[in-house]
């Protein structure tokens, strides 16, 4: 960040989130504010290539995803997973976010957990697709070569016109948050781009309902 008066601006937004958030109690989970980012948003868009967005898996789904790291203990895996829970919580407040989630079939087709998981989990994608301020689409494999190859991120939008928007990025080791007007109008225009490439909100609860049956 390079602007002085925005970099301010994410900072505040920070420190109050941090101070009325109930992810203070889970400070050995988070390597950063994204939960408080979450929590002031007012529109969140995300793209996912390769797993379901945190904001919308199960719990058993988020276990097997926690355990094919390989690299934490069980009970640290049982912590990471309730703080996970815990942080959907943004989507059922009142002031509730509007979450805009495309999701790449690479990441509806892999067994994580196993068939009967993978199953739970798709019909949950369906049940909070269902939801007024929750769309989910899905980009299939027919969609070819597309404007987000480069990997999974998300943008957060914020109520107070004042706070700039941000781009997030999770990588193994870091959390990035990209925020300069130049990354905000790359990233916005490649959601635009694959969200029209997926399909829509309807015909995709069409397909996840098409992937239960060949899982059955």
């Amino acid at each position: 960040m390079t602007d002085p008066v925005q970099r301010e601006a994410v900072l505040t937004l920070a420190r109050q989130s941090r101070e009325k958030g109930w992810w203070a109690n889970y400070q050995d989970v988070w390597r950063g504010s994204l939960p408080g980012f979450e929590a002031e948003a007012s529109l969140i868009n995300t793209y996912e290539d390769l797993r379901v967005p945190g904001l919308l898996q199960t719990e058993d789904y988020a276990t097997a995803m926690f355990k094919g790291g390989r690299v934490l203990e069980d009970a640290k895996i049982r912590r990471r997973v309730e703080a996970r829970m815990a942080r959907q919580s943004v989507l059922h407040d009142a002031t509730a976010p509007t979450l805009w989630a495309v999701i790449d079939e690479a990441a509806l087709t892999k067994t994580v957990g196993g068939s009967a998981v993978v199953r739970q989990q798709l019909r949950h994608l369906i049940e909070m697709s269902a939801r007024p301020n929750i769309y989910v689409q899905v980009l299939p494999d027919s969609a070819g070569a597309h404007a987000a190859m480069d990997g999974a991120f998300t943008i957060l939008n914020f109520h107070d016109q004042s706070d700039p928007s941000i781009v997030y990025i999770e990588t193994a080791t870091s959390d990035l948050y990209l925020e300069t007007p130049e990354e905000l109008e790359r990233y916005r225009l490649i959601f635009d781009l694959v969200r029209s490439s997926a399909l829509s909100p309807d015909l995709s609860v069409a397909h996840l309902a098409k992937l239960i049956d060949q899982l059955s």
